[in-house]
């Protein structure tokens, strides 16, 4: 069948010209035509009663009493009055307040009287907008020495111009660094060496959290703040020698402490000098000489002993070291000597000697010489 003869209207009793001019037609009778279901209008105006609401009955909020007006005289009326205190992080700053609600004719209220009490040692003008003359509020300074288990309890009142009276209560915790007391490396409590590839724990004490770490070395690592006195070192692959560790506490105190690697060797850095010196332990004897040294940390101090002559009588050799030089203490040089040889019979543990074939004849021993090393990679 011919489709020319066919209308592809949705709305076949409806021309053409009609479908397309519809959403207009209905447009303009929406603004004339009278609703169905909306009867009667408030008056000939069919739109007036979807346009006019009507306005809520709101409750009133005027203030108690009159502002004052600018440039005024203060209204005793107002009992409008109020104050904001902005607390700090550190006890060594003030607390900043500041009016919030006043009256009378004073923009920055520097007509505002104040009373501070609590732990505090006073207050100052607070400096505003930059300029030394001007100042808006107060800064009220905090007495560490009337804090009541670290926390200051401050009270602040104002009086504004119209004698209205505010106040606010503020409560600061605070750090308080003991003057007596400086945090220190804890020795007692921290690894003295660390094997590449792991980690060891070390210490501060009688410190004040939070800290700061930093460390120095080969491959070594740590982390950088901690609220506690502990950390832990960590060791890389390639660590070799000292870790140098320095710790920075709430208070500005510094502490150093040492951890050696296991890789690494002792390395000389002055020979004659005493430079830590300590009690020594027994090392070797080679000849006439006994070895003694002390470690601490990454420093060795070591001590030679040396064959310095005969004498005779008991504690002779005692003069003879009279005046040597001890770095180390806790020296007896018998302890290097062989009593089954047949030159020291017979044998007899003294001080500074041992007491040769001769009747009451000794052979004395005194610290000879110094060297001083560090542990490196």
């Amino acid at each position: 069948m011919s489709s020319k003869n066919r209308k592809f209207y949705l709305m076949d009793k409806m021309s053409l010209r009609e479908f397309f001019s519809a959403p207009t037609r209905y447009l303009a009778e929406s603004i004339s035509k009278e609703s169905e279901f909306e009867k009667p209008y408030l008056d000939e105006n069919p739109r007036k009663m979807h346009l006019d609401f009507p306005w809520p009955d709101w409750p009133s909020h005027s203030l108690p009493g009159p502002l004052p007006d600018i440039p005024g005289g203060p209204t005793p009326g107002l009992s409008l009055c109020a104050i904001t205190c902005y607390t700090p992080l550190d006890c060594d700053e003030p607390i900043w307040c500041h009016p919030s609600i006043w009256c009378g004719a004073d923009p920055m209220c520097n007509l505002c009287s104040w009373l501070v009490e609590g732990a505090t040692s006073g207050y100052s003008p607070h400096p505003f907008g930059g300029s030394a003359h001007e100042s808006w509020g107060i800064d009220i300074w905090i007495d560490t020495e009337l804090l009541e288990g670290g926390e200051a309890l401050i009270r602040v009142q104002m009086r504004d111009p119209c004698g209205n009276l505010c106040g606010e209560d503020v409560e600061v915790t605070c750090k308080v660094c003991p003057p007596d007391v400086v945090m220190t490396w804890d020795s007692s409590l921290s690894a003295e060496t660390v094997i590449a590839g792991n980690s060891a724990g070390v210490y501060v004490k009688d410190g004040l959290g939070p800290y700061s770490w930093s460390v120095v070395g080969t491959d070594f690592s740590i982390a950088p703040t901690t609220e506690g006195v502990s950390n832990l070192l960590v060791a890389g692959a390639g660590a070799c020698g000292t870790a140098t560790i320095t710790v920075t506490d709430y208070c500005g105190d510094t502490a150093v402490g040492y951890v050696r690697g296991t890789t690494g060797q002792w390395v000389t850095k002055s020979v004659g000098s005493c430079v830590v010196p300590g009690t020594g332990t027994f090392v070797a004897e080679v000849g006439l000489q006994c070895t003694y040294e002390f470690v601490k940390d990454n420093k060795k101090q070591i001590q030679y002993t040396r064959n310095i002559g005969i004498c005779t009588g008991d504690g002779c050799c005692d003069a003879y070291c009279e005046n040597a030089t001890y770095c180390i203490t806790g020296i007896n040089c018998a302890n290097c000597i062989d009593p089954f040889d047949s030159a020291c019979w017979p044998y007899t543990q003294f001080p500074h000697g041992y007491l040769v074939s001769a009747p009451n004849t000794w052979r004395c021993f005194c610290p000879s010489y110094f060297e001083y090393q560090e542990w490196e990679c």
